[in-house]
């Protein structure tokens, strides 16, 4: 990608190298909507909704 505006550039190059010293936090979905979730038979008719 090229730029026109050098003030954009320098932006760019900032945002970039500020994403990789911002802390990472890997999530995983709670116990409970894995639990909710049933695999079945891989066609993905398995998610079975919460009634009640």
């Amino acid at each position: 990608m090229t730029f026109t505006d050098t003030a954009l550039e320098k932006f760019n190059l900032f945002a970039k190298l500020l994403l990789w010293q911002l802390p990472y936090q890997k999530q995983t979905l709670s116990l409970e909507i894995i639990e909710m979730i049933d695999m079945g038979n891989g066609c993905g008719e398995g998610i079975t909704p919460r009634r009640g």
